[in-house]
């Protein structure tokens, strides 16, 4: 099993990938997601927009200043997720995102927004 896309870019927004910099970029917190993830639902946006074909102009969508430069920074962890992704599969961990067909429907109709 493989993580989705989808998962991939939500761990990268919003997951503590080992030692943080001490100029690294702060996750998104759970209230920051929140907003996130409306934001992209008006903008018919899903989270693996900011790494597929499409990542350019999800990502020109954000606009500029200190919000952008964040989500951009946090994009930018990639070496990390993929790290920590392989760790988790290795040790039978599963990974799915609210998006992933295997979610289950009962969590998904709880958690909403």
């Amino acid at each position: 099993m493989q993580a989705s896309d989808n998962a991939k870019a939500i761990l990268l927004l919003t997951a503590h990938l080992g030692r943080q910099k001490a100029d690294g970029p702060k996750p998104l917190t759970p209230t920051e997601w929140r907003q996130m993830r409306m934001w992209m639902e008006r903008l018919s946006l899903r989270p693996e927009d900011f790494l597929n074909e499409h990542a350019d102009a999800a990502r020109q969508s954000l606009g500029h200043g200190e919000w952008a430069s964040r989500i951009k920074r946090l994009l930018e962890r990639g070496m990390a997720v993929a790290a920590a992704v392989e760790r988790w599969l290795g040790a039978g961990i599963w990974i799915e995102s609210y998006l992933d067909a295997g979610y289950p429907s009962v969590l998904r109709s709880q958690i909403k927004h």
